[in-house]
């Protein structure tokens, strides 16, 4: 048996290459995980719930399906971790915060669903910040959560769990769910490629017109064989656009080195809202962008996309979300709740609903602007946030304002567009993201972007395991 160590640096589709050969077993690979998990988790709590005897009874099942040559679908014997969002039978659910009382859920979302179908072996949720209401791993359920690159630092959130584990070899796949960059965020300060795909490409519960799941994963390729499943339909999600054809997903190493010859990308460096940008990202992201004008794209500077500030608008949206969640839990577990998020929901009870009306009347504005001011670009290219870093323990960089790092992720969200985040490089010794978006459905391009600026960066990986 090869060394845990080489194991868990292993991405999903090498496993399976060597699951087919029967140079590696189910079994195996899922046990270098468990033992992953109990060395590392403990510095960064990233996962909660592992059920160890569970994931081996299914690694032993997978094992014999290989061995009868019936596996059960694309994922078959790769061990996967969910976000605490994602209900998975079985599994305690807290969403983040002590306001809940951790109960097993007792039915499958969606992704969960898919990801069992497939033959994937969930050992283990993910942690998150309460509600998935901050983009920082701070939990009243779970603690501080640590970037495995620098436990001192933030994993960004909300995803916060699914993107320190998967870079720490905690597993290969993960699943994480995005409202205002909470997929994008953590993998970008853990190194990590991760997509907020299309609304209503991947079915979800509950159905939501801000909120999607999507991959977290190592290698684009990864991420494409984990879209692949999850982009297949699910009748209870009423908000899920028809069924794409997911075979695509899983073609991604076959887009030609040309892929981007022609396209026309626009580099946005700066969003006009928000918290300002780190002139050494902003440097970052305008070197990689040379590359795409090398593989043959046309790229220009994005005119202002905003011509005022969202943030606010969006913000009732969200602290009406996160309050109704609230006041939804039995009232002797509502002061359990993370303080900050806390006072920072509350804030709703002193809005008018004349505000609340008008605020979603200015996000419609607002995707209008944005949806005309890109509409020439096939893909727009930005960073993915705005700091290197902020300490593990903040909820923000500015913690007056928790969502203002946001500001290039929040357009994408609104306008239901794809959006992925892949390392562009590293500062401080900390990985920095690049986000590429695209037009909404056109996911497969924005992956294939993606796929292409992977085999050309200069960048090396060398994973915190």
């Amino acid at each position: 048996m090869a060394q845990i160590s080489e194991i868990v640096s292993l991405s999903a589709v090498e496993m399976l290459k060597l699951f087919r050969k029967r140079e590696l077993s189910p079994v195996d690979v899922m046990a270098a995980h468990l033992d992953q998990c109990e060395k590392r988790n403990p510095d960064l709590n990233a996962i909660f719930g592992l059920r160890a005897e569970y994931a081996m009874k299914q690694a032993r099942q997978s094992d014999e399906r290989w061995s009868r040559g019936e596996i059960r679908g694309v994922l078959d014997g790769v061990p996967v971790l969910l976000k605490d969002s994602i209900k998975c039978a079985g599994f305690d659910y807290f969403h983040g915060s002590a306001s809940y009382d951790g109960s097993p859920a007792e039915e499958d979302a969606p992704p969960a669903a898919r990801i069992k179908e497939a033959g994937g072996l969930v050992h283990a949720k993910t942690t998150m910040p309460d509600y998935g209401m901050l983009a920082a791993g701070v939990s009243s359920a779970f603690g501080v959560v640590r970037n495995p690159w620098n436990t001192e630092v933030n994993t960004g959130g909300s995803s916060a769990g699914s993107g320190a584990g998967v870079a720490a070899g905690l597993a290969p796949l993960a699943v994480g769910t995005d409202i205002a960059g909470s997929v994008r965020l953590p993998s970008a300060l853990n190194g990590l490629v991760g997509l907020k795909p299309s609304r209503g490409r991947v079915p979800h519960l509950q159905p939501s017109p801000i909120r999607a799941a999507g991959p977290m994963t190592r290698t684009v390729e990864d991420a494409g064989l984990l879209m692949s499943i999850l982009t297949r339909p699910d009748g209870r999600d009423y908000e899920s656009a028809p069924a794409c054809e997911d075979a695509a997903f899983r073609s991604l190493p076959d887009t030609p080195d040309d892929f981007l010859k022609t396209k026309k990308i626009g580099l946005m460096l700066e969003m006009g809202y928000g918290q300002r940008t780190d002139r050494r990202i902003r440097e970052l992201i305008e070197r990689q962008a040379r590359l795409f004008d090398e593989l043959g794209a046309s790229v220009e500077i994005v005119p202002k996309v905003a011509k005022s500030d969202p943030m606010n608008a969006l913000y009732l949206l969200v602290q009406s979300r996160a309050y109704y969640e609230l006041m939804g839990r039995p009232e002797s577990l509502r002061s359990n709740l993370l303080p900050h998020v806390d006072q920072w929901c509350r804030n709703i009870e002193r809005r008018s609903a004349h505000e609340l009306s008008t605020a979603l009347f200015d996000l419609e504005s607002f995707k209008s602007r944005v949806i005309d001011v890109l509409a020439p670009y096939d893909f727009v290219v930005s960073p993915a946030l705005t700091v290197v870093s902020f300490p593990a323990d903040q909820v923000a960089p500015l913690p007056d304002d928790h969502f203002a790092h946001c500001a290039y992720q929040i357009p994408f969200n609104q306008t239901g567009a794809p959006a992925i985040s892949i390392n562009a490089g590293f500062i401080e010794g900390l990985p920095v993201g690049m986000q590429i978006a695209g037009k909404r459905y056109d996911d497969l391009g924005v992956m294939k972007a993606a796929m292409v600026y992977e085999r050309f960066r200069s960048s090396e990986m060398r994973w915190p395991m």
